[in-house]
């Protein structure tokens, strides 16, 4: 993909958090997600699931509900930017979950998306 100057940032995301574990969830577990520094202030425009989301800057924060165990949350999540800068190529967006586990290690993620112009 070319660079881009000054043009709205459409991402769209779909995250599938899934409870690994042998026992529920206590709800409330926050999963991060950290956008590149390259877009400025990121604005919701469209969510669904039952997750709360809340954006400051380029990071967006995920209060996940209650999951049984193998239980998952599906969220889209559609946000728009305005890149700082140029933009190149794809990018990389950064997850991680705080949560009371037993298994840390799998509560991290890291994911190279694609840019679309509005």
């Amino acid at each position: 993909m070319g660079s881009l100057l000054n043009a709205n940032v459409t991402l769209a995301n779909t995250l599938t958090v899934t409870n690994l574990g042998t026992s529920a969830s206590t709800g409330g577990e926050v999963l991060t997600l950290t956008f590149p520094s390259t877009l400025s202030q990121l604005t919701l425009v469209s969510a669904d699931g039952l997750a709360t989301i809340t954006i400051l800057g380029t990071t967006a924060t995920i209060i996940l509900p209650v999951l049984a165990p193998g239980a998952s949350e599906v969220i889209n999540l559609g946000l728009v930017s305005l890149p700082l800068g140029v933009l190149t190529g794809p990018q990389t967006i950064d997850a991680s979950l705080a949560a009371n586990d037993t298994n840390a290690a799998n509560n991290t993620a890291s994911s190279t998306v694609g840019i679309t112009v509005l």
